[in-house]
Formats: structure tokens, sequence, C-alpha cells
């Protein structure tokens, strides 16, 4: 197989489907030498795919800057196509490289006029994923395959056996928690699948088997209230065999009532967020939030169970029937029966032993958060990739304030000022993480700033931090999913009575310690608070419309003088009060159309929200505008 190379996703994050499967060329004309040596190793982004910048594969070295550099100069040598347009390729066309994305999902058959388009071709897919069955009709009308074995089996499955190298793409951002994929990662990926962890240490309870007497009523019970309770929540159904898929379906439409929100949900006609009922080989790359397996353990192969165990992003529920469960124990051993037996143990926490690179400044930071009485831990690697030293919840031990991130190591995205400063805090904050980073140069000439700056933080971290649930070993089945229904309160504003006092004066004629006096008063009335909104605060204070450069630079001296004097302390854009306050989320649906904006909500504010809420839910519950 001279000319191909293949990368195993183990993340399993780049595939988006049969119904987006993508092809990227690169023509003839190219610098040569930028592509000799592939494939290269690569890792993932902060989306979770190989490709960027103009879809080049990352690798290091020369290599990498000739490969930007070529389609820089010449944007039209990349050619980005989608698999049925690969059939009209000219036969005078011809390509130096050919990235088939997705090439677990397309068959042989498919896969040649792009080969031989190409001088060198690189495959980009999951060899777990299972080859395509015959299936008389897939659930929701989906196009008949042809029955032919050239159109059954994946160009990948073929390549691989002919022992073509390889290289693997380990991390994911994809999951909710590492405990989702901790069986398949132990059993079927041999621990490739590593992401960055959650900031909680608490047992995961998005996972659960359950033995029911009838599976098909039961999953359908299931979906429909899922759909009426958590519509925001993406949903997908694996059933083992077709006719069972046909089953659930029709047990659904035939309790729904048309015109309703309910029947909305399930059919929603846009690929990547719509419900569907499919066996394991029709869903792959077909993630959802929450993923409902009906387990059939005498046709569960051990390609099914990599796709069952990996597609649910946020909560996964399994039924077996009670026959099933009761013979479990006379059946032969199986990669199903281990999966069930996991399931019933309820082993879901991923591995916490994956150590941090040694750090020169770490211990000299622990001990400074000793000494101010404060608990840390040196590294929390739940998922495979360690970050640290992590702040402990004082109100609650499973729980992680925040983590400190320095410069003094190499590790996996620290190579890079790009991934230090943008993919690493990009993709920890989107977990959750509240993200303080601690330079060394700023560590030795001023470590008593340094020190107090972090105490601060922590300390706004802590009077914020939500108080400990009180949850029991076992919830109530109807409570399965916690409720995303938003409380937020209004969004109150304060003004001071300066008429007739030393502060009723324009604002370039008050002292900055008057200045200091009343942007702390709004600081400690609305905190956190943007500083677009605070300075607007002030202006309103004194009944100026706007403000020109002498207001301007009375602001701005008074601002960095209350911080240097600790009236007040500042993270990025917002403000904080240095006096404990309950935070609670604000709505905003009373305030001027200025100041309904998504940038001004603080991300602690954003923290309280349910986490299930996209964008639009999040808006819509604090009244922002669009």
């Amino acid at each position: 197989m001279q000319g191909f190379g293949a990368i195993h996703i183990r993340s399993r994050k780049c595939g988006q489907g049969t119904h987006q499967r993508r092809v990227f060329l690169l023509e003839q004309g190219t610098d040569p030498e930028c592509h000799q040596d592939l494939p290269e190793p690569v890792y993932a982004t902060a989306q979770g795919t190989f490709l960027e910048r103009q879809g080049v594969p990352r690798t290091s070295g020369q290599v990498q800057q000739r490969k930007l550099q070529a389609v820089e100069k010449n944007p039209d040598a990349l050619t980005h196509l989608s698999l049925s347009d690969t059939f009209c390729i000219s036969e005078k066309t011809s390509f130096d490289i050919a990235l088939i994305l997705d090439a677990d999902s397309i068959s042989i058959a498919e896969a040649i006029p792009t080969i031989l388009a190409a001088g060198k071709t690189i495959l980009v897919g999951d060899p777990h994923n299972p080859a395509l069955e015959f299936q008389p009709l897939d659930a929701f009308q989906d196009q008949p395959f042809p029955h032919s074995p050239v159109f059954q089996e994946s160009i990948l499955t073929a390549a691989l056996r002919q022992g073509i190298p390889t290289r693997e793409l380990w991390f994911s951002s994809l999951y909710g928690d590492a405990a989702l994929v901790a069986f398949a990662n132990s059993h079927i990926y041999n621990h490739g699948i590593k992401q960055f962890p959650t900031p909680s240490s608490e047992p995961f309870k998005g996972i659960r088997l359950k033995v029911v007497e009838d599976k098909v009523n039961a999953i359908a019970q299931a979906a429909l209230q899922h759909a009426e309770r958590h519509p925001e929540k993406t949903l997908g159904i694996i059933a083992f065999h077709q006719s069972t898929c046909r089953e659930i379906e029709d047990s659904i439409r035939s309790q729904l009532l048309t015109g309703t929100p309910i029947a909305a949900f399930f059919t929603r006609p846009n690929p990547d967020i719509c419900f569907f009922v499919k066996t394991p080989d029709r869903a792959v790359d077909r993630f959802r939030d929450v993923v409902l397996v009906c387990g059939e353990p005498e046709i569960a192969s051990n390609n099914k169970v990599a796709i069952c165990s990996t597609l649910a992003k946020k909560e996964l529920q399994v039924f077996i029937s009670e026959t099933d469960s009761a013979k479990g124990n006379d059946q032969k051993h199986t990669l199903f029966r281990e999966w069930i037996t996991h399931l019933q143990n309820k082993e879901y926490n991923a591995d916490d032993t994956t150590t941090s690179a040694t750090s020169p400044l770490r211990e000299q930071v622990l001990k400074a958060l000793a000494s101010e009485n404060i608990q840390a831990k040196e590294s929390f690697s739940r998922g495979g990739i360690p970050v640290g030293p992590v702040i402990i919840d004082a109100n609650n031990p499973n729980r992680y304030l925040a983590l400190i991130e320095d410069d003094c190591t190499a590790e996996r995205f620290r190579d890079s000022v790009e991934d230090r400063n943008y993919i690493r805090p990009q993709i920890l904050k989107q977990l959750g993480w509240k993200v303080m980073n601690l330079w060394l140069p700023f560590w030795f000439m001023a470590q008593k700033d340094a020190i107090g700056h972090l105490v601060a933080t922590i300390a706004i971290e802590q009077s914020v931090a939500p108080p400990p649930s009180a949850s029991t070993e076992e919830e109530d089945e109807s409570e399965v999913f916690a409720n995303s229904a938003p409380t937020t309160v209004p969004y109150q504003v304060q003004h001071p009575k300066i008429e007739g006092t030393a502060h009723d004066k324009p604002i370039a004629e008050l002292p900055s310690a008057a200045l200091i006096t009343q942007l702390k008063f709004y600081v400690d009335s609305e905190a956190p608070i943007h500083q677009d909104i605070l300075i607007l605060r002030i202006l309103e204070l004194h009944h100026v419309d706007r403000m020109g450069p002498i207001l301007q630079k009375a602001l701005t001296e008074a601002i960095n003088q209350g911080l240097q004097k600790k009236r007040f302390i500042k993270t990025g854009p917002f403000f904080y009060s240095l006096k404990p306050k309950e935070l609670a989320p604000r709505n905003r649906a009373g305030r001027p159309d200025f100041e309904r904006n998504l940038a001004y909500v603080a991300p602690e504010e954003r923290a309280l929200m349910p986490l299930s809420m996209d964008e639009h839910a999040l808006k819509e519950a604090m009244g922002l505008l669009e």
C-alpha cells in the first residue's frame, strides 16, 4: 500500500457521521518538501479536530511551516470536497495529497476516485467502528446501502489489513466526564482517550443500568420523559437489531400528539442534533448529550459495544431485560457481558493516577497557600491529563475552586505560547475551571504581590461557590436528569445619595479618594461588575451622557489607585468586592439594552446556570438580547 498512511482517532471526535463525509486535497505544484514525511505525529486542537489553518495537518518543525506557507501562498491549492463530489473528479486532475476524513464510514468503492487522483493518501478514522450490516431499512427512512462487499467494508479496515503506517489522535474535549468512556478506554482503546478533568472529584452519576420487564416500552417512556423535561439536550437511541429499532420508534410515535413541543423534539430536521433510533453500525459518530441503549447480548459484537459506550456526551442509560440479567452468569465471556458487569458494579470513575511534570514553582506555591490556610492538591488528573495545583473548596472537599497554571513545564498543550495562552485555557474554561496564571519572572520579581493576588482571587471564588448538594445514593428514577429550570433574581441597581455632599461635584474636580469611594460602592453593590458598566454607573451618578478624554483619565487613575490600595479586585474585565457576598444569577430584562449583553455577565454568574443550557437558552433565562 505505497503512499498510504492512517491516523487513528481515539477520541472519536473528528468524524461527523456519514452524512458529512469529507475529503481534503492538495494539488500538484505545491512545495514537494512540505509533505514528504506525511503522516507525521499530530494532535487535536481545542475543537478536537486534527485540521487547522486551511485544513493542513499540524506537524512539527520546518515541515509544518512549509505546509502552511504553501497553502497561504496559493489558497487554491487546497480543495475541500464532499464525498459525492469526488466522483466527478476528472481523469486529468491529480493531487499530491488526499486527506480522507471519516475513512471508517467510507467504503472501498467510494474511496477509489480519491485514491486514484492522489499521489499520497491519508485516512482518518476509528478502526473500532463496526462495519455496515445489511439492513432492510434504517430507522427514519435513511437510504439503504448497496448490497456489495466492496461497498460494505470501509477503506480504513482494508488499508489497515495491509499493514499501512499509523499515527494516533488521542485527545478529546467531547465528554462531560471521563467516566462516560472509562470502560471503552480501558477495554477497547488501551487508555488512549484522554481529556482534561472537570473541577469535581465526586462520583459520576450520569450512567445508569436499568433492568426492566419490557425494554421497548421502558425506552420509549424514557425518551418521551426526556423530550418533555429536557428538550435542550440531544437524544439518541441504539438497539442492536433493526426490528427493535422499529418497535421503539413505533412505540414513541404512537404516544405523540401532533403539534405539541414534544412531537417537535422528535422531528428536528438538523442532522447534527436530531433524535434518532439506530443500530450501532448506523450510529457511528452520531454523538448526543443523552444516549439510551437497548441491550441485546446475543448480537452485541465488540465493535458495537465500542459505539454504545462512547456516543453519550453527558448521560448514558442502558436497558436490559430481567431475562438477560438472570441468565448473565450462564452466558459465555464477552465484551458486552464485561460492560454490563462494569455498569452493575458502578465502576464509573476514570483513573486519577497520572501526575504532572515537575515544576520548580509548584512546591513553593503549595507552601505559600498552606501558610494562608488554603487547601490545595498538587495535581488532579481524572481523565488522563493532569492539571494543578488545584484549590479545594473549603465547604465541599469533592469540588475544586480553581487551578493554578505556570509556565515552567512543557507538557501536552504547553509546548508553545499558543498552547499555554489560548488552547489550554480555552478548554479548561469550557470545562468549568477558574484558571489563575502564574508566570515565573513575576513570581521572583514580586512574589508577595503574586501570592496576594492568588489569595484574593481564591477568596472571591470561595465566596461565590455553591453549597454542597445533598444527594442520596439511589435517586428516584423520575429524577435521573438534573432539573434544568434556572432560578434568577432581578438585576438591582442602587445609586448613593451625593446631593449636597462633598461628592456632588463634576467628576474632573473630584479627588481620587472620592472617586475610589464611589467606585467601591458600585463594586460592593453589583459585583461581579464589568468595567464598562462600572464606568457607566459613575457617569449616571453625575448625570453625564458621555465620557471625554479628561473624564477617562480621571476614572482610569482612580481605578488604578483603587486596585493598588486593594479597595476592590479586578480579574479580566470584571471587578470583585472584598466583602463576602452570596451570588445568584441575575435577570437583566429590566435594564437598558446596552447592558443586556452576554459579554457583561461574569463567568462566575454563568457557572450558576445549568450546564445543559445553550447560549440561546442562557440569554433567554438572564434577560439578555440576541
